[in-house]
């Protein structure tokens, strides 16, 4: 794959389903390659655990 198609893939961890698929969607919309887990037990187990990825905690 040409490097000007490679996304950017972001971690969305929250436990709120809705809010998780919104603000996935939200992001997916922005261009995001976006996974979705609804805990950090989740977000850290295979296949979501990924290196090279930097925590960010928004509000």
């Amino acid at each position: 794959m040409p490097l000007d198609e490679v996304k950017t893939r972001i971690l969305v961890v929250e436990d709120k389903t809705l809010i998780r698929m919104v603000g996935a969607e939200i992001l997916e919309d922005a261009g995001f390659d976006v996974l979705e887990a609804a805990d950090a037990d989740e977000a850290q187990s295979p296949p979501l655990a990924f290196s090279g990825l930097l925590p960010v905690r928004l509000k």
